[in-house]
Parts: structure tokens; sequence; C-alpha cells
């Protein structure tokens, strides 16, 4: 090789700061962390090393030298591949691992009935074991249904497999898309365009016009982004865990409107400390607003240097570092900077968040959390929603709508209806009782919860009992009709 500048090629460029910064990388995490987003199968490729044919035991002491008490494995996929991942990991050290199933793509292309048939196949999988849903990026860039045509991320034929992980109560976990820069022309501009020269099958450019569904070519970015949200808008009773930072670490207010908008996203950090090191103020300040929402996870082979990058980046003030360890950078030529994130915050990520997701398994164990310290998950099983006929009248038919209208603001009001209850006044106070926190909306009184650290309320629906005590069970019925139907669109959603 030329040693000239002129002779020298960009592969062979490899500067050595000349900065003279502290480290000060953790040797261990501060908390227990769980690893939310892993592959120790081979479902998706060489994403998880030489983890599928090592001894799990030697997995299980890397963990507990990392600080790592809990790994989430991706590759469960269905059927022989999950009974082999369930049997490998979780029945050898049920406290150490959990395994989530996947989807057959390739049948999409051969069943009509797709979302039924992948429903079904989730049941399976969670009976046997799978304690949550993988869906990989093929799907609104690959897939492709019997008629030839891309399948949309929020595909309506979907509905019946994302309503299934709702009932079971389980998580899906999605990669939609992939970085921005991915999707741009590969040219002189494009800063990953090393990365993206040494694996050619990861550029998606030129994309389609948006909404052009005939085209052969791909989705641009933000229809992609679009159709993601829409999917979980259009499924609030299922819990979403949104892999690499919403996949759209590159614009975090976007993410932080999607998550806004919709309580039942979550989000992980997986492959995507070198986009948010290096915007360190921004990045800080969307974890802290987001702390409830955002789960630790690497998509990277488990080893000790490499989670310890990770709480080097979360924890200190450490400046311009590497996001890889590799003399070149992967993913693009720059550095990061640590976060240095309150202790409080720190706890939420590392795992309190991912307990809270996925909602079973040794990830909440009560023993396990009385074993090594963890906060209680705590609820408040007896919170008041705040009706008023006014607002129960619209899902109500005549004649009770009129009635609830024209009750509005009264005493007891559904016992206030001539012909059908009996006249009843209010109670009066209970003397030295304490006052009580009045709110209007489901945000106000998941904030309420969230001052006073709550994790959970169960809403107690006063009213209803007082149904009870009318004689017309026409009026009843309507009224309990309606007061559920309120609860679930105004509060649940």
């Amino acid at each position: 090789m030329d040693p000239t500048p002129a002779g020298l090629m960009l592969q062979d460029y490899a500067p050595r700061t000349v900065l003279r910064l502290p480290d000060t990388t953790p040797e261990h995490p501060k908390f227990p962390v769980i690893d939310a987003h892993n592959h120790l199968g081979t479902a998706f490729g060489p994403f998880s090393g030489a983890w599928p044919v090592r001894p799990v035991a030697e997995l299980v002491e890397t963990m507990d030298e990392s600080g790592v008490e809990l790994m989430i494995d991706l590759d469960g996929q269905w059927g022989e591949v999950l009974n082999y991942e369930l049997d490998r990991y979780v029945e050898s050290y049920p406290d150490c691992f959990l395994v989530f199933a996947g989807i057959d793509f390739a049948n999409i292309a051969i069943d009509a009935n797709f979302g039924e048939t992948e429903a079904r196949r989730l049941r399976e999988s969670y009976a046997a074991g799978a304690r949550g849903l993988k869906i990989w990026k093929p799907l609104g860039l690959h897939v492709r249904d019997t008629s030839g045509r891309l399948v949309p991320v929020d595909d309506p034929r979907l509905d019946p497999l994302w309503e299934t992980a709702g009932e079971l109560d389980i998580p899906v976990l999605i990669h939609t898309a992939d970085p921005v820069a991915f999707f741009e022309p590969l040219d002189r501009h494009n800063e990953r365009w090393e990365q993206l020269a040494g694996n050619p099958d990861w550029h998606f450019s030129p994309t389609r016009p948006r909404g052009a569904s005939d085209d052969a070519r791909f989705p641009s970015f933000d229809e992609l982004m679009e159709q993601l949200a829409s999917m979980v808008r259009a499924h609030p009773r299922t819990r979403y865990i949104l892999a690499h930072v919403g996949c759209n670490a590159e614009n975090l207010p976007w993410v932080a409107q999607l998550l806004k908008s919709c309580p039942n996203a979550f989000i992980d950090l997986s492959a995507r400390i070198a986009e948010l090191g290096r915007k360190p103020y921004s990045s800080r300040d969307f974890f802290i607003a987001w702390q409830d929402r955002i789960l630790f996870g690497t998509d990277a082979p488990a080893n000790r240097a490499m989670y310890r990058r990770h709480y080097r980046f979360l924890e200190t003030r450490d400046e311009y570092f590497s996001y890889d360890g590799n003399e070149i950078p992967r993913q693009g030529r720059w550095q990061i900077y640590g976060l240095h994130l309150p202790d409080d915050v720190l706890r939420k990520i590392y795992a309190e968040n991912a307990r809270r997701v996925l909602c079973g398994g040794p990830a909440v164990s009560p023993a396990a959390q009385a074993e090594k310290g963890n906060m209680m998950f705590i609820v408040d099983a007896d919170i008041h929603a705040n009706d008023t006929p006014g607002k129960l009248a619209s899902y109500c038919a005549m004649p009770w709508r009129k009635s609830l209208e024209l009750l509005d603001g009264a005493s007891y009001p559904y016992l206030q209806v001539p012909g059908f209850a009996p006249n009843l006044r209010a109670d009066p106070p209970i003397a030295g009782s304490p006052p009580y926190r009045s709110v209007e909306t489901a945000a106000e009184m998941r904030q309420g919860l969230d001052d006073l650290d709550i994790d959970a309320g169960i809403l107690f629906p006063d009213h209803l009992l007082l149904f009870a005590a009318l004689p017309n069970r026409e009026y009843a019925t309507a009224l309990s009709h309606a007061y559920n139907r309120w609860l679930v669109e105004e509060w649940l959603q």
C-alpha cells in the first residue's frame, strides 16, 4: 500500500484520537440487568455468535459476571425449533431465560388465511412455553401474499395474530425497517457507506412511491414507520416492544410522539447505542422523559466487554469512546458519549420495565425479587373512574340516552330516573376521611400513579354497584353496558 495520503484507501484509514480523556467503564452494572433482546439460536443468522453450540453453563457464567440476571432468546420460532430452544435454555436454567416464538413467513405466500393460521400457531407456541412473539423486518419489506403483493406491517389480515398475543397477555417484539441510511442512495453522502458496501443486501434504495403496492421496489422508511404506528394504535390491548429504539433511533421526537399516543408501546435500546451516543443531550432527555417505557437489550452475542460498553454508555459521563470496540467502527465513523443517567432511571431501564412488560415467568417471580432485593410491584386495587351521566349518554340508546343527558350533574344520578329507580340522596362525607384526588382522563390517572410510585391500578366500578338497586332490569342492563364500554374506550385504551 502506498503510505502517502494520495495512496491511502478509506478501508485502511483508522485514525487514533489524541484526546486524553478518563475511562470510567464500570466493571458491573449498578443494578441487576435483563437483556430483553438477544439471540441464542440460529433463526436470525450470525447475531447469536457461537452460543448455539457452546455450553449453556458458559453463557450463564458470562451473564453472572456481567450482572445479567435474565436473557430473552428471540430465536424460538415454532414447533421443533421452539421445543429445542426451550429444552436447551429454559429447562436447564428456568430462572435465567425466556424464549419468544416466531411466525412462518413462508406460509403467508401460500395461505390466504395466514392471520388465523399464525394466531393458532402462537397459541400452540404459548402452550409449549413461549412467553412472547418476535416479528422480524421481512414483514413490510419482503413478505408477499398469495397474489404476490407485499404484505404491509399493518395488514388487517394479521389482526388475529396481534389480538391473540393480547389475549395471551404476552408482548410482541417487532423490528420494522432498518436504519434510515439503508433507505438512502448509496453515494458519497451516505454516512453508512462502508457498512452497506460490505452488506449490499441491507440496502433498500431506490424506494417506491408511497402507497404503490404493485411497485416491485421497497417501501420508503417513512411509509414503514407509518405502518408500524398504525398497527400499534389499532391493537391497544396488545403490548408491543418496538426494537432498536422504536425502529427510528435517528428521530427521537417521532418515537416520543408514538409513545405518547400509544400507552401499549415500549421500546428497547438494542443495537442503537451508536445512534444514541452521538447525540447525548437529546438522548439523555429522551431517556429521562420516557424512563418507564424503555427496556435494556443488546442484540449482540453475550460477552463482558460488550455489556461493559453498554453500562459505560448508560451510567458514565465518559466522552468520545467506541460504541463497538472495533478499530474502524462498523456502523459509522463516529464515537459516542455517556448519558450519566440517574439511578432511579437506570433501575427501570435495566430491569424493572422488562418485568412489567413481560408479565410472568422468572422476570416477575416474587421469590426472585425478594432474593435479589428488587423493588416490589405495587397495585392500587380500588380506583374509582370519574363517570357522569353525560359521559355515558353516548353509549346508550333511547330513551336512556335522553334521561342521562338531563340528569348530568345530579348526585347519585342513576337512581333518579322517575319510574325506574328510587330517589336516593348522596351519602354525607365521612368525618376525618382523607381528601380524594380527582382526575378526568386516563393520562392524568397514569401520571397520578407514577407520582406515587404505583405500577398499576384496578378500576373499581362504584356506580355500577348501585345499578343493582334499580328495579327496572332493562335500564340497569343498558347502564351496565354503557359503563363498561366507556371504561374500555376512555380508560383502558
